[in-house]
Order: structure tokens, then C-alpha cells, then sequence
């Protein structure tokens, strides 16, 4: 007589949810600690410009992402397109062809997530803080800030808000920065909301 153990589909699914949660639960908290504390600074206005680039360890996290969307985007694509019989509806060009795009559009992403590692910093100036990203720079001088609030999370942000309706936009910060005391002392004169 044999005995045969089989598990529910549900059962299966909180397994290897809980199999995948812990390890991810462990990577963020590490990554939480290796997170620069967000510290309680007197108000020093910069004498010159400050310019905050991401932290290393964000940098070669987001760079190490990056490589693995680019490397599996063209290892998909590449797979797509030389595979002589393909099971199903990838039979026929369009589907093909659709195939290609979404793993050059991971392509795609990963490029940005390396750009924006080279990419991304703060400049600090006495009268303005700018954001400088990829395609964007907003610039906010100190006398436009109508007020910051602090969230959390894996990463703390603060979110300043422009006294001008016409702006839409905020700009919200992350304390993923080489240099948050800077960031800190820089933004803790402005009133909370």
C-alpha cells in the first residue's frame, strides 16, 4: 500500500508565499539598518552648494536590479526569436513579435534604474534645493516651501510643498542620500504641515 501526500492549492500558495515573505521581510529589514538615520540637526544654512548622490549600498542595489532586467529582457527576447516551434499562440508573428516587446521593455527598465543610480542627487544651495533625475530637475527656492511632512516605511521621505498653486507637484526626498545630515539640516527649518 502506498501512501501519497498531496497538499491544496491554497496550502501550496502560503507555503511559497511564506517560502519567498521571510527572506524578503529579512533582506528589507537588513536593508532598513543599512539606511542612513535621519538625525535631529541645528539649522546651518550651506555656505556653498551640497550635492547628494545615493547611498552605495542603493546605488549597487538599483544598478544590480538594473543588469538583471537587461540581462533577462535579452535573454527572453533572444529565446523568443530563435525558437523554432513554440508552444501555443507564440506560433504566430504578432504574438512573437509582442513577446519581443515586453522583454525590451524590461530592457528598457533596467537602463533607467542604472541611469537613475548615476543619475539621481540632490544640490543644496543656501536658497534652493534642487532634485535632479533622469529626464527632470525641479528646483523649489527656500522662500516657495510652504511646509514638509515626514512618512516611512523601508526608507523615510520628506515631502516639501510649494506655497504656488500652480505647482502640482511636490518633491518628496528619500533619506537614501550619502549625505542626510546635509539633506536634514538643510530642511529642518521649514514648518511641518
Amino acid at each position: 500500500m502506498s501512501f501519497t501526500f498531496s497538499l491544496d492549492n491554497t496550502i501550496k500558495s502560503a507555503i511559497a508565499m511564506t517560502l519567498i515573505g521571510i527572506p524578503l521581510g529579512l533582506f528589507f529589514g537588513w536593508l532598513k539598518r543599512m539606511t542612513p538615520a535621519r538625525t535631529a540637526a541645528p539649522t546651518i544654512e550651506p555656505a556653498e552648494v551640497v550635492v547628494c548622490r545615493p547611498a552605495k549600498v542603493w546605488a549597487v542595489l538599483t544598478t544590480f536590479v538594473g543588469i538583471a532586467a537587461i540581462g533577462g529582457g535579452f535573454a527572453f527576447a533572444i529565446y523568443i526569436w530563435t525558437a523554432a516551434v513554440l508552444p501555443g499562440q507564440l506560433n504566430r508573428e504578432s504574438a512573437r513579435l509582442f513577446a519581443i516587446a515586453i522583454s525590451l521593455g524590461d530592457v528598457l527598465m533596467g537602463i533607467y534604474f542604472i541611469l537613475g543610480a548615476l543619475k539621481y542627487r540632490i544640490i543644496l544651495e543656501p536658497d534652493a534645493i534642487t532634485l535632479a533625475g533622469i529626464f527632470i530637475d525641479r528646483t523649489l527656492r527656500r522662500n516657495e516651501i510652504r511646509g514638509k511632512k515626514f512618512t516611512g516605511g523601508t526608507v523615510e521621505y520628506v515631502t516639501l510643498y510649494p506655497t504656488s498653486q500652480s505647482r502640482k507637484w511636490r518633491m518628496r526626498i528619500a533619506y537614501w542620500y550619502d549625505k542626510n545630515a546635509e539633506i536634514e539640516q538643510w530642511v529642518c527649518a521649514i514648518p511641518m504641515l
